[in-house]
């Protein structure tokens, strides 16, 4: 959120065109979702295996790597 505020802001400042602003809206939605995603996933898991299994760690740090890439 921080990072959305921030990014926001910059684009305030620069006084950047609609497109642009559409491309930023998008970006901070896009990792809005995926993070909402993420954490679905994240509680569907330990719901799935309360227990720690090796194979629920691989799908929480893959959904995890999608936040980041979608960040990046």
């Amino acid at each position: 959120v921080c990072a959305a505020v921030i990014a926001l802001i910059f684009s305030i400042l620069l006084k950047i065109e609609l497109y642009e602003w559409l491309l930023i809206i998008m970006a901070i939605l896009w990792v809005f979702i995926l993070e909402i995603v993420n954490t679905a996933l994240e509680y569907l898991a330990d719901f799935v295996s309360p227990h720690f299994s090796n194979n629920i760690r691989i799908v929480k740090d893959l959904s995890a790597a999608a936040v980041l890439v979608a960040v990046v």
